[in-house]
């Protein structure tokens, strides 16, 4: 059995890190989804998440800027940045706890508030669609974008609630 050695996000070593508290109005939105909850001792946000295959995780909420190319046409710009909220993970159970089968970080996609696709929407970056272009070969990968692609004539599929 191969072991996975995981990097998680270390707050600490970003200078543009912040921890969501608990009079933080995203904090307040968290704890109506009713998987988060505040601690008032330590002043943070905090989470609790079961996923359908019965693996589950729970972290703490922070800030921090995420880093990205804009491409508009022919011209790309770099190093274009938006401040999200994400939770960092502190206890993993079930297959996400597995060794040959650990991840560092789950990026989720979903319609809710607190998703990076709605966050970067709400904040006028982008409109709020995603594309994913999974690559077949090698150690995978494939493209990743946020926001709309117009040429070629992409058609998507709205995400429907349950």
């Amino acid at each position: 059995m191969e072991r996975i050695e995981l990097n998680f996000f270390d707050t600490a070593s970003s200078s543009t890190a912040a921890l969501v508290s608990c009079s933080d109005p995203a904090c307040s939105y968290a704890v109506q989804t009713a998987t988060s909850q505040c601690s008032s001792q330590v002043n943070q946000c905090s989470y609790t998440f079961r996923y359908g295959d019965g693996s589950g995780t729970s972290g703490y909420y922070v800030y921090d800027a995420m880093y990205f190319d804009v491409i508009m046409g022919q011209s790309v710009f770099s190093n274009s940045s938006s401040t999200v909220v994400f939770g960092c993970s502190t206890y993993q159970s079930g297959d996400l706890a597995r060794t040959e089968k650990a991840v560092d970080g789950i990026f989720g996609f979903g319609p809710g508030a607190l998703s990076v696709i709605s966050q970067l929407s709400s904040q006028g970056m982008t409109p709020k669609v995603f594309s994913h272009c999974l690559k077949g070969e090698g150690n995978g990968g494939g493209v990743l974008v946020l926001g709309e692609i117009l040429e070629p004539n992409i058609v998507y599929t709205p995400l429907v609630p349950l």
